[in-house]
């Protein structure tokens, strides 16, 4: 990867078009990989919802999102058709309350703007691919996790957010009994994946859940995190409406698929990584 770049990490409906072609145009690999939701990692051959508070406002930044995603695909149609995007998704496209573990031909019917939106990135890229020939691999990715993510960024990172309340001896909140499943994933894991994706031939036009193939119940997250800091403690409290009306029930990804086609498995256990967080926050120089 010594010819790799950034291809825009900030790509957005303000992004001068010939930025992004240049960057194609320059780079054997080209990744967009960045801690937001609409990353979008792109390889060249020879890169937790919340509700909405106000559903204009969230359709509006994911537009926008889009945009970027658009003007990077116009460039590789005129430039670099010998692509592979690996687009990272969501398992918030997946319709809410489905049998576990979630197959990648379940039902998709998204309760919230941000998994509408992953799946219109998706039909952008099948799109592409049917009129354009350019190549795409979808990856679904279940709850990410790693080092790094800001103290003060709530809007997605559960883990993070519970690992930041415990070392500061603080209450994690859990709603109701917290008996919820959610997959959760190590950020290490789940580069190594992208990167098995794009390295793979025969996975051009293929869709993989990514996560860890576990179910872990959000109290037992709390209470896991709570016992390898040392520190905190786990406090449940009723369900606020407008977190009942996006809550998608249990989920746990099927990750068979991915298993059989690039041969990725996860390799950091849950515990492991609570640890890491927690000893690379400890490591990190401490702001102001």
């Amino acid at each position: 990867f010594r010819r790799a770049a950034l291809v825009g990490a900030g790509v957005g409906a303000g992004t001068v078009f010939s930025d992004v072609e240049r960057a194609l145009a320059l780079h054997r690999h080209a990744y967009r990989l960045v801690n937001c939701p609409s990353a979008t990692a792109v390889r060249r051959r020879g890169a937790v919802a919340s509700p909405e508070p106000h559903l204009l406002l969230a359709a509006l930044r994911r537009f926008h999102q889009r945009t970027g995603l658009l003007l990077l695909l116009d460039a590789m149609r005129l430039g670099a058709t010998e692509a592979v995007i690996v687009f990272p998704s969501s398992r918030l496209g997946y319709a809410p309350k489905l049998p576990v573990p979630v197959p990648e031909t379940a039902p998709t019917t998204p309760l919230s703007i941000y998994g509408a939106h992953k799946l219109v990135a998706e039909n952008y890229l099948r799109i592409f691919g049917l009129q354009h020939g350019l190549k795409s691999v979808v990856m679904r990715i279940t709850n990410p996790y790693g080092p790094y993510q800001r103290p003060e960024q709530r809007s997605y990172g559960v883990i993070n957010q519970f690992i930041h309340e415990a070392m500061r001896g603080r209450s994690i909140t859990v709603f109701g009994r917290g008996e919820q499943l959610r997959d959760y994933i190590h950020v290490d894991d789940v580069v190594e994946a992208l990167l098995a994706v794009a390295m793979s031939p025969g996975a051009a036009g293929a869709t993989y859940n990514l996560g860890s193939g576990t179910g872990t119940s959000l109290a037992d997250l709390a209470a896991l995190i709570v016992d390898v800091a040392g520190s905190g403690r786990v406090e449940h409290v009723p369900w606020p409406q407008s977190e009942a009306s996006v809550e998608t029930g249990d989920f746990c990804a099927d990750i068979t698929r991915i298993e059989a086609a690039v041969g990725w498995a996860p390799r950091v256990k849950l515990r492991d990584g609570i640890q890491d967080v927690i000893t690379r926050v400890h490591r990190a120089p401490q702001r102001g």
